[in-house]
């Protein structure tokens, strides 16, 4: 007997289970043609058909468990809504891959109270202050003490209560105060941006991404694999080093011919990551905290860095939270001086710095120079009308400013390549609007007030400028 793997991946439906057992009982000499349906005979058929067709589900599932593709499909994926804890394809992977998937993250991001009057209210402590996005529903809480004053505008750090893309928010969209203060209004300036668990497509990918990962000789599936996965390989450090902007999302890497210099560029959903790599400082003074002259470092209070090849206050090496920055200078949190600086030094700093570091340490071969920088963010006016019956006009804004989030967050560095090179195609942001529900009837709109393809250079990475107009029509 052959077995094919179409046999092993495809389990027997009860129809054909009820087949087999006719004609292996027929073979046999049972009375099969005197079986009745409801008799003793045909009903024990159906239960052992029924039961062999479950089995063969559970063990086809099983099988197609063990090879990376066929283990995505039999896994709901938790980027659209299945099970976060993740199911076959996750095993598989931590089992024989050692890869863990990547979970969704909060968006995060600064909200600013407007308080108009006489009352200082707060403190509220942290996660005890909620705030809206009227659009979809969502809702955010301050990620610490938060205490607003009277006549005053107050900026602060929120989180949203839920983890994945229902928090993102353009600028503007969270405007709605869910603890009641008399006086006060809520907005935010720029976009907030969740990300969702780590897609079984994305997931099989750094999977193949992780046995070139284990070439001594840095092939680019290694620089690929430690770029997506620093998120993770930072949290798990003592102390966690967290990556503001959330996972690193899109990478691309090239190599000069020239010079040999491998080049990694990145992105994250919100685009352009953040930091400075390779930055030289100028001086470390002996003191407590370590106060690191850097000029126009351009780093902000909170931004973690890693310091290295500084003598003679070599205290001031390795990885830090700082704080008191000013333009040519930071503290270093917790920090004391141990000599007077003699020179050198320089400053992997913000996501970008801590991406690169992870690079330097696990992918970039012994006598390569290897860079890491960011994509950079291509803001793109964007302009949506779109036509649904009149129960769903309230409904689809939300609805379609999550669509638009999603697709310019999974839009590859320099773009697709469709009827041109590095393009963002209209035609293509026009579809995901129109699938993102069935209930949308049609849809037009504008890229740049233009209804043509987006050029983008290989470093590029397009982002929604602001706010996008989305203009509902009723049909």
């Amino acid at each position: 007997m052959t077995l094919n793997i179409s046999d092993l991946f495809t389990p027997a439906t009860v129809a054909q289970w009820t087949n087999t057992i006719l004609a292996t009982a027929s073979a046999l000499g049972l009375p099969v043609t005197s079986w009745q349906s409801g008799g003793v005979g045909r009903t024990i058929l159906s239960v052992v058909a029924s039961q062999m067709a479950a089995t063969d589900d559970v063990v086809s599932t099983m099988a197609q468990a063990g090879f990376l593709d066929s283990a995505a499909a039999v896994t709901p994926d938790p980027s659209t809504g299945g099970d976060p804890a993740g199911g076959w394809l996750d095993l598989l992977a931590a089992s024989v891959y050692d890869v863990t998937r990547i979970p969704a993250t909060f968006a995060t991001g600064s909200v600013t109270i407007t308080n108009t009057s006489a009352s200082t209210y707060g403190p509220f402590a942290a996660g005890t202050y909620h705030v809206s996005n009227s659009a979809t529903k969502s809702t955010f809480s301050n990620a610490s003490v938060l205490t607003i004053s009277a006549a005053t505008t107050t900026t602060a750090v929120f989180n949203a209560d839920v983890a994945g893309t229902t928090g993102t928010s353009s600028p503007g969209a969270i405007n709605t105060p869910v603890t009641s203060l008399i006086g006060t209004t809520v907005s935010n300036a720029a976009s907030l941006v969740g990300t969702a668990a780590e897609s079984n497509t994305a997931l099989v990918a750094r999977c193949r991404l992780r046995l070139q990962a284990l070439s001594p000789n840095g092939p680019s599936g290694a620089y690929q694999y430690f770029a997506l996965t620093a998120y993770d390989l930072l949290r798990a450090e003592i102390p966690s080093v967290l990556l503001t902007g959330g996972p690193i999302t899109r990478v691309s890497v090239s190599s000069s011919k020239t010079t040999g210099t491998v080049t990694t560029t990145i992105a994250n959903v919100g685009g352009q990551v953040t930091g400075i790599t390779n930055f030289p400082i100028t001086a470390a003074s002996t003191a407590t905290p370590i106060v690191i002259t850097a000029n126009g470092h351009g780093l902000a209070n909170g931004a973690v860095v890693t310091i290295t090849d500084v003598t003679g206050n070599t205290a001031a090496n390795g990885t830090w939270v700082i704080s008191a920055v000013a333009t040519n200078t930071f503290e270093l949190t917790g920090s004391v001086g141990n000599g007077t600086y003699v020179g050198g030094g320089q400053i992997d700093g913000g996501d970008l710095g801590q991406v690169d570091r992870v690079l330097q340490a696990n992918a970039v071969p012994s006598a390569i120079t290897a860079v890491t920088t960011s994509a950079i963010a291509i803001p793109v006016t964007v302009v949506v009308n779109v036509w649904v019956p009149a129960a769903y006009a309230s409904a689809v804004t939300g609805v379609v400013q999550a669509a638009l989030a999603t697709y310019f967050a999974q839009l590859p560095i320099g773009g697709v390549s469709v009827n041109a090179p590095n393009i963002l195609p209209y035609n293509e942001f026009i579809g995901a609007v129109f699938t993102s529900a069935s209930y949308i009837k049609q849809v037009t709109g504008t890229l740049n007030s233009s209804t043509s393809d987006i050029p983008l250079l290989s470093n590029q990475v397009a982002t929604i400028n602001g706010s996008p107009t989305i203009n509902v029509f009723s049909t």
